[in-house]
């Protein structure tokens, strides 16, 4: 993280994003007890970005600094949080270890903020053994729960689901047959979107191997413990 190539220049003369990585320089150059970080990386590119995300997280850890960091980048907030703390309307609505925010919010909105897609009204019809069978619009799905009826909502992260051309042997509960309604091209991920209102999100590898097109059957297989469900 030096900043010697710029140690003659001065301010005004630098960009934006040469300013922001100056000031984080200098600011944990004192080796402060507590850092706090409002956005500092927001006017970044992204490979500077993801490069400074690695820095931040290695003087963490090499240096004991608590760092309080604001970010609206939910890759951020991943690489670099030990606990994180969701803000809406100026209210704290979840804190928690990463894992915990991202896989089991604690309503549809956060659900939503933290980009799970799949996020369905079901029906608790039975319990066996901690794993519940909810019924949704068309068919039912199996997920590790306490609830044993009444209304819920479903919360299932995109990329949680696989898709295959047969059903095969799977030690997964779910395994459910559908028609695509969309593919999308994400880079290195494709977004797909089946006809039973679940998406996946899979490898652009993947996605060629299968050879998948709009209006073809697959199979979409996630574990029982892949889904989250909060009561309505």
């Amino acid at each position: 993280m030096s900043s010697s190539s710029l140690a003659h220049r001065y301010p005004a003369t630098l960009s934006g994003g040469e300013q922001q990585k100056v000031a984080i320089a200098r600011a944990i150059a004192i080796e402060p007890s507590v850092l706090l970080l409002d956005e500092p990386l927001s006017a970044l590119d992204l490979r500077t970005r993801a490069y400074l995300r690695e820095e931040l997280k290695r003087v963490k850890e090499e240096l004991g600094i608590t760092m309080v960091h604001v970010t609206h980048d939910q890759t951020e907030a991943m690489v670099l949080a030990d606990r994180i703390a969701v803000m809406m309307r100026g209210r704290i609505m979840q804190v928690g270890m990463p894992y915990e925010i991202f896989n089991k919010p604690q309503n549809e909105e956060l659900a939503d903020f933290v980009g799970i897609e799949n996020i369905l009204n079901g029906v608790v019809r039975d319990n066996e053994d901690g794993v519940a069978e909810i019924e949704l619009e068309g068919y039912s799905i199996f997920a590790v729960s306490e609830y044993r009826a009444g209304k819920v909502k479903v919360f299932i992260r995109p990329e949680d689901i696989t898709l295959s051309r047969r059903m095969g042997e799977s030690s997964a509960r779910n395994i459910i047959r559908a028609r695509i309604e969309s593919v999308n091209d994400m880079g290195p991920l494709t977004r797909v979107r089946l006809d039973n209102s679940l998406v996946a999100l899979i490898t652009k590898h993947s996605r060629e191997s299968l050879g998948l097109q709009k209006g073809e059957e697959v199979y979409a297989t996630f574990k029982a413990t892949s889904v989250h469900v909060v009561r309505l």
